[in-house]
């Protein structure tokens, strides 16, 4: 036996494994790859290692039309990134960051290696930053990742002004943009998404070698962009100050909008409904009793005053187990209607009281958009339901106090229960 044998110095397969790793002794592949400070280098592989390890490989080395070559050029992919996969390949280990973890994704994609996938994945999930979310996302889309989408989406809604102001988000194409911005969940004032939006046009039409005028800019957004801006939910004062001077929009869209300011109501072309930023539940009821409520149809109505202004944004109602009801819906300030819903289908389901923790069979009916409930003001709301018997409140408050606002609930007349 040789005095230099190297083998028995390594007593476990991944010892070997790793020894091996980028190590030219008995390799008969070169890949060549650039680094990402742009020097190209070689790195040696064993096609066996790779072939045992991908069938990707295994087919580029073994398969009818062969790969016979010793070098191999794989310009679409770093030479740190390609370190990692073949890491994987020979010892079943990875050293993922935030520079890489997406490069090492795309090619545990491409190789077909799902456990590393897997393990990018989860690293991506677990140290994602809202900064680098929109470079992430349209891999994670391109590979059909789900898990890793859910994730993207439930970071651009928590931390959506992070977001907009990323670099990132001047790059997105117009399909993403309008992915984001067709989001209800979106911590993020109106007019501030409005101005990421400008922005976002401003660095199209300057890489495009266009102006950036307001014509320029809409034409770079195109009218399915446009359309997805909730323009309704921003103040009069701020789309007169803040939008109109931009000149994204046509006469159409700006009479539509003036519109909604001088009659309240739905518009034609915009959303109505504000973007969910941040919800508060108020509950008067500390418990429940048995199905003994009857909805034949009939007015259940409640009067509120509030001690600051908010926006109400959907009401809870008990129902029972697997039932369905049929709800309209009207809100009204003072004797005069300033809301109403049409007659709509609910499935009662299992929902969790977030005052004690308890749970209770009810059903949640979302507005069509929010309803301001000024300070020292009465609001009424009437609701008129047909269903099977439901679960009723029991121990109901007439105050309540969430966060800085007090409630004060109080009957109605012109309830039938």
């Amino acid at each position: 036996m040789s005095s230099n044998a190297w083998q028995p110095a390594f007593k476990t397969i991944k010892e070997r494994g790793k020894h091996m790793w980028k190590n030219p002794v008995l390799s008969d592949v070169e890949f060549v790859v650039c680094t990402s400070a742009g020097e190209k280098i070689s790195i040696p592989a064993h096609r066996y290692v790779l072939s045992v390890s991908s069938p990707v490989f295994e087919a580029m080395f073994h398969g009818a039309m062969a790969e016979s070559s010793r070098e191999i050029s794989l310009p679409d992919c770093y030479a740190e990134a390609l370190s990692e996969m073949l890491r994987y390949a020979y010892y079943d280990e990875v050293k993922l960051t935030g520079s890489n973890a997406m490069a090492v994704m795309y090619l545990a994609e491409k190789y077909n290696f799902p456990g590393l996938k897997e393990k990018c994945s989860h690293y991506l999930q677990e140290n994602l930053e809202p900064k680098d979310v929109l470079f992430v996302l349209p891999e994670a889309m391109k590979i059909q990742d789900e898990n890793l989408q859910s994730h993207c989406w439930e970071l651009i809604g928590e931390k959506t002004e992070e977001v907009v102001t990323s670099d990132a988000f001047l790059s997105v194409t117009r399909e993403l943009l309008c992915y984001i911005l067709d989001r209800d969940k979106l911590r993020i004032k109106e007019i501030e998404l409005f101005k990421a939006v400008d922005r976002w046009a401003e660095h199209q039409t300057s890489s495009q070698g266009l102006g950036t005028d307001g014509e320029s800019k809409r034409r770079v957004l195109g009218e399915e962009a446009i359309r997805r801006i909730r323009f309704p939910v921003i103040s009069q004062e701020q789309f007169a100050k803040l939008v109109l001077p931009k000149d994204i929009l046509i006469k159409e869209e700006i009479i539509d909008i003036f519109a909604h300011y001088a009659l309240p109501k739905v518009s034609d072309l915009f959303s109505s409904k504000a973007r969910v930023t941040s919800l508060s539940s108020v509950t008067r009821f500390m418990s429940k009793e048995d199905c003994g409520w009857s909805y034949s149809g009939g007015e259940d109505s409640l009067c509120i005053k509030v001690s600051n202004q908010v926006r109400l944004v959907a009401v809870s109602l008990f129902g029972s187990e697997g039932n369905t009801y049929t709800v309209e819906l009207a809100v009204e300030k003072e004797g005069q209607q300033v809301y109403q819903q049409e007659k709509r289908t609910f499935s009662s389901s299992e929902l969790m009281n977030p005052t004690n923790g308890s749970y209770y069979n009810g059903f949640v009916v979302s507005f069509d958009h929010p309803v301001t409930i000024l300070p020292n003001t009465k609001y009424c709301l009437r609701a008129w339901i047909n269903g099977p018997n439901s679960y009723y409140g029991n121990n109901g408050q007439s105050v309540v106090k969430c966060e800085d606002v007090e409630f004060t609930f109080m009957g109605s007349a012109t309830s039938s229960s």
